[in-house]
């Protein structure tokens, strides 16, 4: 393979990137998903799709590339990944049924193609618009908390300045807050790209989606910590056959809040992905 190895990976939400067709501007996502490539080129009126299962490509290898002799999935795996996680680079011909994917492999040229079927309306209902529902959600929740800590932001200063404090910096002095102006004077006046819009769009879903994800992951390495932790504690009273030790004796314990624990919760890193060529 070429020198310029990709580190985009496949996963079971479709990473999307642009595709000029015919001098149009078209949406490409891929995702995997229980075994099976699922490849989807949109315009956002129209929608196209082919579902690869392991078959599907070991055959399709065979009748593009002959000299191919018995290959099994393995050896073109991650190859095929490769190709889907980045169609605009390896893209020889394009057309809204036919995709054809060309790469230079040691010293042959390796083929791939991708078949375009039409996708029902029914299928950016099921596939994008609760994704668009829930990133409207979460910027109209944004922008309500936001205004809302601007406002009381304003309410500090003001008291501050009723208490006879100065900005030493006029530089950071800043005008209060009007929503009226924030309303109107600064709304996005832009006639924004449509495909582009939907990508931006798309891509928030994805960012906030994986952020909740690896907090979730955090609170559970926490709490399995505590439970490791907790199950040493007991283990080791029931050994000695008497309560812990306590740090402070009641008589003496005079403060509020009892000192908190520390909790250290190791982040899980993520695996870089391999690629293994011909």
């Amino acid at each position: 393979m070429s020198e310029d190895k990709s580190t985009d990976v496949l996963d079971k939400d479709f990473k999307y990137k642009e595709l000029l067709i015919s001098e149009k501007k078209f949406l490409v996502g891929v995702c995997k998903k229980d075994d099976v490539r699922r490849v989807l080129l949109t315009n956002t009126s129209e929608f196209y799709e082919d579902n690869l299962s392991k078959d599907d490509i070991l055959k399709r290898c065979e009748e593009l590339n002959p000299v191919l002799i018995d290959p099994k999935f393995e050896d073109v795996e991650d190859i095929i990944d490769d190709f889907l996680a980045n169609i605009p680079k390896y893209a020889v011909s394009l057309t809204i049924e036919k995709i054809q994917l060309k790469n230079k492999i040691d010293d042959g040229w390796f083929r791939f193609e991708i078949d375009l079927k039409r996708c029902s309306p029914e299928y950016f209902m099921d596939n994008f618009m609760d994704n668009f529902y829930f990133a409207f959600s979460e910027l109209q929740h944004r922008y309500n908390c936001l205004l809302d800590i601007i406002k009381k932001k304003d309410q500090e200063i003001a008291e501050y300045k009723a208490e006879g404090v100065e900005l030493l910096r006029k530089s950071v002095i800043t005008e209060p807050f009007r929503e009226n102006v924030f309303q109107n004077k600064l709304r996005n006046r832009r006639s924004g790209d449509k495909l582009n819009l939907f990508l931006d769009t798309l891509n928030f879903y994805d960012s906030v989606k994986s952020m909740r994800k690896e907090e979730t992951k955090q609170e559970v390495t926490v709490v399995n910590t505590e439970s490791c932790n907790d199950k040493v504690s007991s283990e080791q009273a029931a050994s000695n056959n008497q309560a812990p030790k306590r740090l402070f004796s009641s008589d003496n314990l005079r403060c509020a809040v009892a000192p908190k624990s520390q909790k250290t919760a190791q982040s899980s890193k993520r695996k870089n992905s391999k690629f293994a060529y011909l």
